[in-house]
């Protein structure tokens, strides 16, 4: 049972990991990863759009938004500029970093920064000071906040389920019932109903049975 609950731990936290949101509207510059099946929710102003994939290759990738059913294709390392919420302005740009193993890894930022920070290519978090670095990690944290306390929850039931099903199946706990089912059998003994008798035995015996089980798989 604990390999059961740390197997669904684990599936849960990936499961949390690749569902966690896109917010540009607190981040300027993001990073995420997509597989061909996979979906990408981002939040811009205050909208969600859904980001598919329609088609991957080394040298290119065609993606599709919902639900405003925007089609764009992007060269690797080319950005392209997105207007996402049909308003005629440039929103953002996209870029097609890489594609390794299935997994392919796509850059969104803002086309409203400051020049210098337009101009670097390679560490778009690295040269900011320290504040702007915390105030990007607590926005973060904040866009997949939710997620977490689902995440949270769903374990808290999970531990909950576990407890329960370990004291109902206490060897113990199948002893006892196992021994009243075998007086109450005895009483139906002595007033003749052997038939009714005989169901209780077995029953009484199974429940052994589990409990003796359990032992030897405690051992």
């Amino acid at each position: 049972m604990k390999r059961l609950l740390f197997a669904l731990t684990i599936i849960l936290a990936l499961n949390v990991a690749l569902a966690a949101n896109v917010d540009l509207d607190q981040l300027d510059i993001a990073k995420f990863s997509l597989t061909t099946d996979e979906e990408k929710t981002i939040n811009f102003e205050e909208t969600e759009y859904i980001i598919t994939t329609d088609s991957i290759t080394p040298s290119e990738i065609k993606l599709f938004f919902s639900p405003n059913n925007l089609v764009i294709t992007a060269k690797k390392e080319k950005p392209i500029e997105i207007d996402l919420n049909n308003d005629r302005e440039v929103d953002f740009s996209l870029t097609y970093l890489t594609n390794l193993d299935a997994v392919t890894t796509i850059e969104l930022k803002k086309t409203d920064l400051p020049e210098d920070e337009m101009d670097d290519e390679s560490s778009p978090i690295s040269d900011l000071n320290p504040k702007d670095q915390v105030n990007d990690i607590l926005a973060s944290i904040k866009a997949n906040l939710k997620f977490l306390v689902y995440a949270v929850i769903v374990l808290i039931v999970l531990i909950i389920i576990v407890k329960s099903y370990k004291k109902r199946a206490n060897p113990e706990r199948l002893y006892s019932k196992a021994e009243a089912l075998h007086k109450e059998a005895q009483e139906f003994h002595k007033d003749g109903d052997e038939e009714t008798a005989q169901e209780l035995y077995d029953k009484a015996e199974e429940l052994r049975e589990k409990a003796r089980d359990m032992e030897n798989s405690e051992v």
